[in-house]
């Protein structure tokens, strides 16, 4: 009898401290994962210049499984459409809507596709538009995923300014927002502008980044209706686009 009693009080409480790994009780006896914020791992960009190419691929990437691969695909065509894709596996990037420019401040065409929780291991990205056209770019960022599970919000506009500003857009946790300029080939300084109320990290920074910058903040609470920012050389036509995790 004595040993039946001491396993009918000792079994709810184990039952009551055993917590898995990276959590922590909360108010309410709740238990809560621990937030891991995403870091930044490096950027890089090419472009074929005046040789009209039907593809452009990345130099080889050292990717993580909990890593995310941001690709903006960019080039001088107005109508070309564009795929991407990764060498390791036969995935379906997550993507902005597909925007155009053209007129004086310069013509051309971008998307931004995002690659989460590739096969680790050696890989390439790719850029693929639907037919051959000059100044084929790509800008490449990627992150260690931290926390992030999902898609917050994404939108993608264009512009025509010296300091191309994104419209509003509200996120709905703390995470990871990154925003992309795609200039239409024209041969434009820039430099980090703000992410809200934030000064943003522009990578890479110029000339490397080929007139189509990304830059990222990693903020500590949600965002409500900010823009994204950055200053140009000159005034000229840009296609962007925002994409923010979770």
């Amino acid at each position: 009898m004595r040993l039946i009693w001491i396993l009918i009080f000792a079994c709810p409480l184990m039952a009551q401290v055993r917590l898995s790994a990276g959590s922590k009780i909360g108010s309410g006896n709740q238990i809560k994962a621990l937030y891991v914020a995403p870091t930044f791992v490096m950027s890089s960009a090419a472009s074929s210049g005046a040789s009209s190419v039907a593809s452009i691929t990345t130099g080889t990437l050292t990717a993580g499984s909990s890593d995310i691969f941001y690709l903006l695909c960019h080039s001088s065509s107005t109508t070309a459409t564009y795929t991407s894709s990764i060498s390791t596996a036969v995935m379906l990037p997550l993507s902005t809507t597909r925007q155009s420019v053209s007129g004086g401040g310069g013509s051309g065409s971008s998307q931004l596709f995002v690659f989460f929780h590739p096969p680790a291991g050696s890989t390439t990205l790719t850029c693929t538009p639907s037919t051959s056209t000059t100044f084929l770019g790509y800008t490449v960022l990627q992150f260690t995923g931290g926390s992030m599970t999902r898609l917050d919000t994404s939108s993608s506009g264009t512009t025509t300014s010296a300091t191309p500003t994104t419209s509003a857009f509200t996120t709905t946790y703390k995470g990871l927002i990154v925003a992309c300029f795609g200039a239409a080939y024209s041969t434009l300084s820039s430099t980090a502008g703000l992410i809200g109320a934030t000064t943003a990290t522009l990578t890479p920074a110029y000339p490397a980044n080929l007139d189509s910058p990304c830059e990222y903040t990693i903020p500590t609470g949600s965002q409500s209706s900010i823009t994204a920012a950055m200053t140009a050389g000159a005034s000229g036509n840009w296609m962007w686009h925002v994409s923010t995790w979770k």
